[in-house]
Protein backbone atom coordinates (compact mmCIF):
# COMPACT_ATOMS: atom_id res chain seq x y z
CA UNK A 1 0.00 0.00 0.00
CA UNK A 2 2.64 2.39 1.27
CA UNK A 3 4.73 1.39 -2.17
CA UNK A 4 1.51 2.37 -4.20
CA UNK A 5 0.86 5.72 -2.19
CA UNK A 6 4.75 6.71 -3.35
CA UNK A 7 4.28 6.28 -7.00
CA UNK A 8 0.98 8.14 -6.83
CA UNK A 9 2.47 10.62 -5.57
CA UNK A 10 5.43 10.83 -7.88
CA UNK A 11 3.43 10.64 -10.65
CA UNK A 12 1.30 13.68 -9.30
CA UNK A 13 4.36 15.73 -8.60
CA UNK A 14 5.92 14.99 -12.24
CA UNK A 15 2.56 15.88 -13.62
CA UNK A 16 2.60 19.13 -11.72
CA UNK A 17 6.31 19.48 -12.96
CA UNK A 18 5.15 19.24 -16.45
CA UNK A 19 2.44 21.09 -15.96
CA UNK A 20 4.46 24.10 -15.19
CA UNK A 21 6.96 23.46 -17.55
CA UNK A 22 4.83 23.32 -20.08
CA UNK A 23 3.58 26.72 -18.80
CA UNK A 24 6.74 28.56 -18.76
CA UNK A 25 7.34 26.94 -22.50
CA UNK A 26 4.16 28.67 -23.41
CA UNK A 27 4.87 31.83 -21.63
CA UNK A 28 8.60 31.37 -23.04
CA UNK A 29 7.08 31.18 -26.41
CA UNK A 30 4.52 34.12 -26.75
CA UNK A 31 7.49 36.25 -24.76
CA UNK A 32 10.12 35.52 -27.57
CA UNK A 33 7.09 35.75 -30.40
CA UNK A 34 6.17 39.32 -29.08
CA UNK A 35 10.19 40.21 -29.33
CA UNK A 36 10.54 39.17 -32.53
CA UNK A 37 7.37 41.16 -34.04
CA UNK A 38 8.20 44.48 -32.07
CA UNK A 39 11.45 44.37 -33.60
CA UNK A 40 10.14 43.51 -37.26
CA UNK A 41 7.73 45.90 -37.00
CA UNK A 42 10.25 48.81 -36.04
CA UNK A 43 12.71 47.49 -38.90
CA UNK A 44 10.29 47.44 -40.99
CA UNK A 45 8.13 50.64 -39.74
CA UNK A 46 6.41 52.85 -42.69
CA UNK A 47 6.84 50.07 -45.41
CA UNK A 48 4.86 47.51 -46.84
CA UNK A 49 6.03 44.51 -44.58
CA UNK A 50 7.99 41.55 -46.76
CA UNK A 51 5.73 38.90 -48.48
CA UNK A 52 2.83 41.54 -49.53
CA UNK A 53 1.97 41.51 -53.11
CA UNK A 54 -0.49 43.00 -54.70
CA UNK A 55 -1.59 41.83 -58.38
CA UNK A 56 1.84 39.60 -58.77
CA UNK A 57 3.84 42.37 -57.62
CA UNK A 58 5.70 42.32 -54.75
CA UNK A 59 5.42 45.55 -52.55
CA UNK A 60 7.92 44.17 -49.45
CA UNK A 61 9.73 47.43 -48.25
CA UNK A 62 8.05 49.77 -50.07
CA UNK A 63 6.41 53.11 -48.61
CA UNK A 64 3.55 54.43 -49.29
CA UNK A 65 4.14 56.86 -51.67
CA UNK A 66 6.60 54.13 -53.69
CA UNK A 67 3.70 51.75 -53.92
CA UNK A 68 1.09 54.88 -55.37
CA UNK A 69 3.83 56.04 -57.80
CA UNK A 70 4.24 52.42 -58.77
CA UNK A 71 0.51 51.87 -59.84
CA UNK A 72 -0.03 55.42 -61.45
CA UNK A 73 3.08 54.36 -64.04
CA UNK A 74 1.51 51.28 -64.62
CA UNK A 75 -1.89 53.58 -65.77
CA UNK A 76 0.11 55.60 -67.61
CA UNK A 77 0.81 52.44 -69.60
CA UNK A 78 -2.96 51.72 -70.74
CA UNK A 79 -3.95 54.79 -70.83
CA UNK A 80 -3.96 54.98 -74.65
CA UNK A 81 -6.20 51.98 -74.90
CA UNK A 82 -10.16 52.81 -76.26
CA UNK A 83 -13.34 51.43 -75.07
CA UNK A 84 -15.80 51.92 -77.49
CA UNK A 85 -19.84 51.31 -76.78
CA UNK A 86 -22.07 50.12 -79.01
CA UNK A 87 -25.59 50.35 -79.47
CA UNK A 88 -27.18 48.75 -83.09
CA UNK A 89 -24.61 50.91 -85.60
CA UNK A 90 -23.80 54.32 -82.86
CA UNK A 91 -20.79 54.05 -81.23
CA UNK A 92 -19.24 56.02 -78.66
CA UNK A 93 -15.56 55.58 -78.02
CA UNK A 94 -13.37 57.15 -74.54
CA UNK A 95 -9.95 56.46 -74.24
CA UNK A 96 -8.23 54.37 -70.59
CA UNK A 97 -7.12 57.73 -69.82
CA UNK A 98 -10.47 59.83 -70.14
CA UNK A 99 -12.03 57.49 -68.35
CA UNK A 100 -10.25 57.39 -65.71
CA UNK A 101 -9.67 53.72 -65.93
CA UNK A 102 -7.16 51.58 -64.00
CA UNK A 103 -5.40 50.88 -60.99
CA UNK A 104 -6.71 53.02 -57.92
CA UNK A 105 -3.23 53.47 -56.91
CA UNK A 106 -4.08 55.26 -53.44
CA UNK A 107 -6.50 52.61 -52.05
CA UNK A 108 -3.64 49.88 -53.34
CA UNK A 109 -1.02 51.80 -51.63
CA UNK A 110 -3.20 52.16 -48.15
CA UNK A 111 -4.12 48.72 -48.21
CA UNK A 112 -0.76 46.86 -48.63
CA UNK A 113 0.87 49.18 -45.77
CA UNK A 114 -2.05 48.50 -43.58
CA UNK A 115 -1.70 44.47 -43.22
CA UNK A 116 -0.61 43.10 -40.25
CA UNK A 117 -1.14 46.68 -38.57
CA UNK A 118 -4.81 46.28 -37.40
CA UNK A 119 -5.41 46.87 -33.30
CA UNK A 120 -5.83 42.92 -33.44
CA UNK A 121 -1.86 41.74 -32.06
CA UNK A 122 -2.75 37.83 -32.72
CA UNK A 123 -4.09 38.50 -36.26
CA UNK A 124 -1.21 41.30 -37.40
CA UNK A 125 1.34 38.18 -36.43
CA UNK A 126 -0.71 35.51 -38.39
CA UNK A 127 -0.11 37.72 -41.04
CA UNK A 128 2.90 39.14 -41.07
CA UNK A 129 4.20 35.42 -40.37
CA UNK A 130 2.53 34.28 -43.24
CA UNK A 131 3.45 37.08 -45.87
CA UNK A 132 7.16 36.49 -44.81
CA UNK A 133 7.07 32.45 -45.25
CA UNK A 134 4.82 31.92 -48.50
CA UNK A 135 3.72 35.12 -49.40
CA UNK A 136 0.32 37.13 -49.40
CA UNK A 137 -0.81 37.68 -52.64
CA UNK A 138 -4.06 40.06 -53.07
CA UNK A 139 -6.15 40.98 -56.33
CA UNK A 140 -5.40 44.97 -56.60
CA UNK A 141 -8.25 47.56 -56.83
CA UNK A 142 -9.38 49.34 -59.59
CA UNK A 143 -11.10 52.54 -60.29
CA UNK A 144 -13.11 54.34 -63.18
CA UNK A 145 -15.08 57.48 -63.02
CA UNK A 146 -18.65 57.00 -63.11
CA UNK A 147 -19.28 60.78 -64.60
CA UNK A 148 -17.01 60.00 -67.05
CA UNK A 149 -18.73 56.80 -68.34
CA UNK A 150 -22.52 58.36 -67.94
CA UNK A 151 -21.23 61.06 -70.13
CA UNK A 152 -20.23 59.20 -72.71
CA UNK A 153 -23.52 57.02 -72.81
CA UNK A 154 -25.39 60.59 -72.26
CA UNK A 155 -26.55 60.21 -76.03
CA UNK A 156 -27.59 56.71 -75.91
CA UNK A 157 -29.49 57.52 -72.80
CA UNK A 158 -31.38 60.04 -74.32
CA UNK A 159 -32.16 57.78 -77.47
CA UNK A 160 -33.39 55.00 -75.57
CA UNK A 161 -34.81 55.88 -72.17
CA UNK A 162 -38.45 55.94 -72.07
CA UNK A 163 -40.41 55.66 -68.63
CA UNK A 164 -43.20 53.30 -69.19
CA UNK A 165 -46.96 54.20 -69.66
CA UNK A 166 -49.62 52.89 -67.17
CA UNK A 167 -53.16 51.98 -69.20
CA UNK A 168 -56.18 54.07 -67.86
CA UNK A 169 -59.25 53.21 -67.26
CA UNK A 170 -62.85 54.45 -66.40
CA UNK A 171 -65.81 53.34 -65.57
CA UNK A 172 -69.39 53.36 -68.04
CA UNK A 173 -72.25 51.44 -66.44
CA UNK A 174 -70.47 49.35 -63.82
CA UNK A 175 -68.26 47.87 -66.87
CA UNK A 176 -64.16 49.07 -66.99
CA UNK A 177 -63.66 50.55 -70.68
CA UNK A 178 -59.78 51.03 -71.61
CA UNK A 179 -59.03 54.74 -72.15
CA UNK A 180 -55.63 54.42 -73.15
CA UNK A 181 -53.31 51.16 -73.37
CA UNK A 182 -50.14 50.72 -71.35
CA UNK A 183 -47.02 50.83 -73.00
CA UNK A 184 -43.72 49.11 -71.96
CA UNK A 185 -41.12 51.80 -71.24
CA UNK A 186 -36.91 51.00 -72.06
CA UNK A 187 -33.90 51.87 -70.19
CA UNK A 188 -30.17 51.75 -71.23
CA UNK A 189 -28.96 49.25 -68.50
CA UNK A 190 -26.10 50.59 -66.66
CA UNK A 191 -25.41 48.15 -64.28
CA UNK A 192 -24.78 45.50 -67.47
CA UNK A 193 -22.14 48.06 -68.65
CA UNK A 194 -20.61 48.56 -65.56
CA UNK A 195 -20.17 44.94 -64.93
CA UNK A 196 -18.85 44.07 -68.17
CA UNK A 197 -15.76 47.33 -67.85
CA UNK A 198 -14.84 44.41 -64.69
CA UNK A 199 -14.37 42.20 -66.89
CA UNK A 200 -12.23 44.28 -68.79
CA UNK A 201 -9.57 45.26 -66.15
CA UNK A 202 -7.54 42.33 -66.81
CA UNK A 203 -7.12 42.63 -70.02
CA UNK A 204 -6.22 46.03 -70.59
CA UNK A 205 -4.25 45.95 -67.50
CA UNK A 206 -2.14 43.57 -69.01
CA UNK A 207 -1.76 44.70 -71.99
CA UNK A 208 -3.54 42.02 -73.74
CA UNK A 209 -5.95 44.13 -76.22
CA UNK A 210 -5.79 47.78 -76.70
CA UNK A 211 -9.31 48.55 -77.55
CA UNK A 212 -12.19 47.19 -76.05
CA UNK A 213 -15.93 46.86 -77.43
CA UNK A 214 -18.64 47.18 -74.91
CA UNK A 215 -22.33 46.28 -76.11
CA UNK A 216 -24.99 48.43 -74.90
CA UNK A 217 -27.82 46.23 -73.84
CA UNK A 218 -31.59 47.98 -72.99
CA UNK A 219 -33.45 46.47 -70.23
CA UNK A 220 -37.72 46.39 -70.54
CA UNK A 221 -39.62 48.31 -68.17
CA UNK A 222 -43.31 46.85 -67.56
CA UNK A 223 -46.10 49.14 -66.85
CA UNK A 224 -48.35 49.00 -63.60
Amino acid sequence: MKISRSKKRIFIETLRAFFWFAIGAILALFLLTSFTFILFEKINSNVVYPGIIVGNIDLGGKTLDEVSKLFAKKNENIGNAKFSFSYHSDVATISAHDLKFGYDEDLIAKQAISLGRSDNFLSNVSIVFQAYLDGLNLQPAFHYSEDKLYETLTPFIKRVNKDPIDALFTFQNGKVTVFKPSEEGKMVDIDDIKKNLNYQFEKVLLNKTKRITIPINVKTLTPK
